[in-house]
Parts: C-alpha cells; structure tokens; sequence
C-alpha cells in the first residue's frame, strides 16, 4: 500500500513524505499545491495539520487549499483514501480565546469562502492562513470530488474539557478529523 504524507514535518506517516520546508528533511521537497507524482499513485494520503498553512499570495486563502485538495485527489488511485486533519475554527478552544483575548493576535476576516487569519508568528510554515470549519471544509472536499466524507471524533486541546469530551458536540471539537473517498469518474 502506497501512502502520501503532505506536510509531514519531521513526522513521516506513510511511505514517502512531502514538505515543503526542508530542514524537516522530508523525503522529497515539494508544494502541497504541486505535487510532484504521477497520477493515481497512491492508496492513502493523509495530511495532518497542513492545509491550513497553504497559501498563493495574488489569491484568495482558500485558493491554495482548492490546489492542494485536487492535487490530492489527482495523485490518489481510484476510491483511494483521504486523511485529513484541520483546525476547527468554532472549536471550543478557540472560541474560548475568542471571549477570553476578544480576537488579540487573530488578525483575519470572513470571506465568502471561510474564516481567514494571518497570524504573528515569526516562522512563516507555522502561520495559519485559513481556519476551517466541518462546513467549510466539507465544501471544499466536495468541489475537489471527494466523496464519502467522513468527519470522525476530533481533539480537545484542554485536559479539563478533553475529561467531558462527550458532552461537547464534534463540530466544536478543537482539530477536525476527516476521511473521505476519491470520486470516480
């Protein structure tokens, strides 16, 4: 089984790695947006906290995460499987930050597309340039063919809050988890 890692940082999850920043000596160097394989060479490719820092400058934020999310598509064999986890934008966490700091260091907007942040921080791969949430995030799936789209139970970034995980709904949970199946034609 082949399995595509993008974004893996120094934490390869599958059979070939791909990152674009190379001090995490990924296995090979590349744009999310431009992957460098034929089409339909993998089984699975999984994508763990990546999309949300894809960015095309002269675009609108979700442009590079369209890219990227048909590039997966494209590389995946037919019904191959996608992995993917995001940020959730009404996740509790965040949304406690949101009442506790009234948005401080969250510079952004609300597009048509989404919830959009360009943030401070001084390493540009750990910028977020969109947040997501399951509908947004289901939409872009859809756009980019996918099928079968799954959101599975997330994670909680509070141990306090993680102790009452079953009282909080997924589409609050802090990171969304999604499977889903390449479209055929």
């Amino acid at each position: 089984m082949q399995i595509l890692d993008v974004g893996c940082g120094r934490t390869k999850r599958g059979t070939i790695g791909v990152d674009l920043n190379r001090e995490v000596r990924p296995d090979v160097v590349a744009e999310a947006m431009a992957l460098p394989f034929k089409e339909g060479a993998f089984d699975v490719v999984t994508s763990i906290q990546c999309l949300e820092h894809l960015w095309d400058p002269p675009a609108q934020p979700m442009a590079a995460t369209m890219l990227a999310l048909e590039e997966f598509a494209r590389v995946l064999r037919d019904q191959g499987k996608l992995n993917l986890v995001v940020p959730n934008f009404a996740g509790i966490s965040t949304l406690i930050k949101w009442l506790t700091l009234r948005g401080e260091g969250m510079i952004g907007g609300n597009g048509p597309e989404g919830y959009y942040l360009l943030g401070s921080h001084t390493d540009i791969y750990q910028v977020h340039h969109l947040l997501f949430t399951p509908r947004n995030l289901r939409k872009a799936l859809e756009r980019a063919s996918f099928r079968d789209i799954r959101f599975l139970k997330g994670v909680i970034n509070s141990n306090l809050l993680d102790k009452i995980r079953i009282l909080i709904p997924k589409s609050r949970h802090d990171l969304i988890r999604v499977e889903a199946r390449k479209r055929t034609i």
